[in-house]
């Protein structure tokens, strides 16, 4: 089997893996600074 039959047929049996961006400090930054600009407007 070629080489780029091999790497289709793998990266066909991978599992999704849900990224979560409530996780990072940047989202919670952005989330609490949003709060704060909501509650003052």
């Amino acid at each position: 089997m070629p080489a780029a039959a091999v790497a289709c047929a793998t990266s066909r049996t991978a599992t999704h893996r849900r990224r979560q961006p409530e996780r990072s400090v940047r989202y919670r930054t952005v989330q609490t600074h949003l709060a704060t600009w909501l509650e003052l407007s």
